[in-house]
């Protein structure tokens, strides 16, 4: 007859708490051999969403360490693009430097132009007062109706005659009949007797005529006969005229020009004759470079509409004046020039600080936003990130549409501003780039919390976690980079529900576990979580031994151990083997092998060999 021969290989995989493999018959076998070889491989942890709003948070620099035209986009759930970029413009500042008059050549000037190309040009003026000099006769040496014609700056003729005897007639020349009655005036020197008293008669006399005051200056203070006339206006003058009564001759009445006039010389070069708004200045009365300067200014800003768009300061008081544009863009030098542009002349410009324009970047993101959706933001005028973080979220919010997709927050007044989308689901991460999209520029971007889509069914309790590679009955806790869902806590066995090889859910025990009653969730909660399996604790394994009707095997009640449980600790092999010297012979009919652990999960191949 031959011998009974059992050769049985038992699998058992994701063995959680106490796992027994099925019976085995041993009966009519005298010799047994077990060999038990535990895998110790915890499952990795899975993660699964709720739903989640995403938040980037940007960080911003001072201005001063911020780029010109460093920009992000913002991109939105439903995939609308956003941009904004950091501009830092710079109003141009020119500086032009004045001669004193003395240097200075009558007619020069210079053209300045503001940011829209409006030009407007100050010339230097060096007019003159003509200075005539009359020298006036005894009353003994005069004749009666001698009179003389004097011309002022703007052309109009003034005359003198001489009463000798206080009863002598007006004159009768031509030259006397042409003067306008109101300019001329018959003398009384009866009551003279030398030069000095006759010019102080007529001094009085002619300075009482209607309107003299503003047209001539008379000063006989030399006491000698002579008297000057300054003219007011200044340009040369005719020189003055004597007669006597009947025009026959010269009279006894002289006068010379002692100083020639010279007229506010307007220039006549082309770059004058463009500009849009123009002036003299005359620095006739001026001394100094400085003072020069002044007199330019007070000419410039009578321009009209020079002050709205360009700021004067000559404070330095050194021949120096700085014109800052009220526009932040470039503009072109100043250009200085003689009266008839033959020179340079005398007045020089050079710009001290060049014009830079708040425009957009030129990086193929930013272009590709659509008009609406991006704007610039002006921190020129900003020193701290934080003032440059509100700049900027004033002009993130002022977009067209911005606000229904996106929520900024820049509260902290640190330079950080959050961006947090107002549709659930993940998006782009904000792109920061500089003005040529060859770098990221300055802002810093980090995505605080991503955006996410539900892997939960509230329904079914059931959890999306693709092939999570995960059994029922596994054990482990959840973490969470959010808030867990409602029925779910943090630090607390929970034990898996392996629905399918994508599906899992969760229950309180084991026992739920195995019966497939899982906790009811109630609550989405927000972000990623993570179920981490327990590492393996407390396992053993042992032979057990019934000689039970099989029907009866399925209750541990009927079993016994054959010896004491082997530990496990890791991937190890154990042995059970018998007859030996505490088991002499084999008097039972079933055995089965039973793991038992206190925590984590573990698979095992088992060989059985028994002999008859």
């Amino acid at each position: 007859m031959l011998a009974r021969i059992v050769d049985k290989n038992v699998e058992m995989d994701g063995i959680t708490g106490t796992t027994n493999s099925d019976p085995i018959d041993v009966s009519g076998c005298s010799t047994l051999s077990v060999q038990t070889i535990a895998d110790v491989n915890t499952p990795s942890a899975v993660t699964f969403d709720s739903n989640t709003y995403e938040r980037n948070t940007l960080t911003f620099e001072t201005m001063a360490d911020t780029d010109h035209q460093d920009y992000f986009i913002v991109t939105s759930v439903s995939g609308l693009t956003f941009a904004v970029a950091l501009t830092k413009p710079v109003a141009e500042v020119q500086t032009l430097t004045f001669p004193d008059k003395a240097t200075a050549a009558n007619g020069d000037y210079i053209v300045v132009e503001d940011t829209v190309g409006t030009q407007y040009a100050v010339a230097l003026t060096k007019p003159v007062s003509e200075v005539q000099t009359i020298t006036f006769p005894t009353v003994a040496g005069s004749t009666g109706g001698d009179y003389i014609v004097i011309t002022d700056g703007s052309g109009l003729t003034w005359a003198i005659s001489l009463d000798k005897s206080g009863a002598d007639a007006e004159p009768t020349g031509a030259a006397w009949l042409a003067v306008d009655a109101a300019r001329k005036v018959h003398v009384n020197i009866s009551g003279g007797t030398d030069e000095a008293s006759v010019a102080a008669l007529v001094e009085t006399a002619f300075d009482a005529l209607a309107g003299v005051g503003a047209a001539i200056v008379t000063d006989d203070t030399a006491a000698n006969g002579t008297m000057t006339f300054t003219m007011q206006v200044k340009a040369p003058c005719a020189d003055p005229v004597p007669h006597d009564a009947g025009d026959i001759g010269a009279g006894s009445i002289s006068g010379v020009e002692t100083t020639a006039g010279v007229a506010a010389q307007t220039p006549t070069g082309a770059l004058w004759v463009a500009a849009d708004q123009k002036g003299l200045a005359d620095i006739s009365g001026d001394t100094t470079a400085a003072q020069v300067a002044a007199r330019a200014e007070t000419a410039l800003n009578a321009l009209t509409g020079f002050t709205a768009a360009i700021t004067t300061d000559d404070s330095a008081a050194n021949g120096t004046m700085t014109l800052t544009q009220g526009l932040k863009a470039p503009v072109v030098n100043p250009v200085p020039k003689s009266f008839d542009d033959g020179t340079a002349g005398t007045i020089t410009g050079v710009q001290s600080t060049g014009g830079v324009a708040s425009e957009a970047p030129a990086g193929a993101l930013y272009t590709a936003v659509s008009a609406s959706r991006k704007g610039l933001a002006d921190i020129s005028g900003d020193t701290t990130a934080a003032q440059v973080a509100a700049r900027v979220e004033t002009a993130l919010n002022a977009l067209t549409g911005f606000t229904a997709l996106v929520t900024t927050d820049d509260s902290a007044a640190n330079g950080t501003m959050t961006l947090t989308q107002t549709a659930i689901g993940p998006v782009a991460n904000v792109v920061p780039k500089n003005a040529d999209d060859s770098g990221a520029g300055g802002i810093s971007v980090a995505e605080t919390i991503p955006g996410r889509t539900t892997e939960l069914d509230l329904t079914s309790e059931e959890v999306s976690v693709p092939s999570h590679g995960l059994f029922t009955g596994l054990k482990g806790q959840l973490t969470t980079s959010g808030t867990l869902p409602t029925g779910l806590s943090l630090a607390t066995d929970y034990f898996i529900i392996a629905v399918d090889a994508n599906t899992v859910s969760f229950a309180t025990s084991l026992a739920n576990a195995l019966a497939g009653t899982a906790i009811d969730l109630t609550g989405e909660g927000t972000g990623q979580h993570t179920f981490t399996a327990t590492s393996l604790a407390g396992a053993t394994v042992k032979l057990q031994k019934s000689n039970a009707p099989y029907s009866e095997l399925s209750s541990d009640a009927v079993w016994t151990d054959v010896q004491a449980a082997e530990n496990v600790t890791a991937d190890e092999t154990n042995w059970f083997e018998y007859p030996n010297a505490t088991i002499t012979a084999l008097t039972f009919k079933w055995v089965r092998i039973s793991y038992t652990l206190t925590a984590g999960s573990m698979s095992t191949n088992n060989h059985v060999l028994a002999k008859g």
